[in-house]
């Protein structure tokens, strides 16, 4: 994705136009009440419980009563990025439901990205809430056109702080392709760039398949590769903790010996 194409002018509609033609129609009947097929979120006992609702699940009426209210603003370097209705992301993130029930009367005013977040991939992953909070059926969060911004998509979601049943298809796509295919460099880049404690669900499958290469020596381009390793800490770390495993086990000794 290139965020310089789109800076200066929105993807999608803001929040507010989206609420005005959302929320006030003619006639409009008041929210039906929550679906049954709900979960509860376990809390400790000290505390209150609330619903934590499959935004997929809820009716039309109801997403678009989630937009309505409070906003918390969406910062990024310490500049506001954008913003999220607060009723929105109590629904769609585990975090932030957890943080309404410990503290009731603590209003979440501020949601920070981390500064690998990229601005274009959290545009994406907002403009398809807007647009399915006004839509009669929830779609699926598409995948990107390449593997990379695809990747740079899942940790978008992350970021905000959606659950992963709702990145579901586009996260098992991205997975199969690193665990099936050799990534390309911009696709190891966005990986090392984005892996931290929490998010580091990718560089698992990247190192496995790059760590069965190295030790069968078929890379294609071994001192590039090298190269680009040194200055990769992250990765390298990772491909060498692969490549000692199946040099323990004994993986591919003997089509090396034959």
């Amino acid at each position: 994705m290139d965020d310089e194409k789109t800076r200066g002018r929105p993807l999608v509609k803001p929040w507010s136009s989206v609420v005005s033609s959302a929320t006030s129609p003619t006639g409009m009947q008041p929210l039906p009440p929550p679906p049954k097929n709900l979960t509860v979120l376990s809390i400790a006992p000290t505390t209150s419980i609330q619903l934590v609702r499959d935004w997929r699940e809820l009716s039309l009426a109801q997403r678009q009563g989630l937009i309505g209210g409070f906003r918390v603003n969406i910062t990024k370097n310490g500049e506001k990025f954008d913003e999220i209705p607060l009723s929105l992301l109590e629904t769609i993130s585990t975090k932030a439901n957890n943080h309404a029930n410990r503290h009731p009367r603590m209003r979440i005013r501020e949601l920070k990205l981390g500064t690998s977040a990229e601005p274009a991939c959290i545009r994406y992953v907002l403009g398809w809430l807007r647009n399915n909070s006004k839509a009669p059926t929830v779609s699926e969060l598409p995948t990107c056109q390449t593997a990379r911004d695809s990747i740079s998509v899942c940790h978008a979601a992350h970021e905000l702080g959606l659950d992963r049943c709702y990145t579901t298809k586009i996260f098992k796509e991205c997975y199969s392709y690193l665990k099936n295919n050799t990534p390309k460099y911009e696709e190891l880049e966005i990986i090392e760039a984005q892996a931290t404690p929490e998010f580091s669900a990718f560089l698992r499958p990247a190192a496995v398949h790059l760590g069965f290469i190295v030790h069968m020596g078929l890379i294609a381009d071994p001192v590039d590769f090298q190269h680009w390793l040194d200055s990769h800490p992250t990765m390298q770390a990772a491909i060498r903790e692969q490549v000692a495993e199946l040099q323990q086990r004994g993986i591919g000794r003997r089509q090396k010996e034959a």
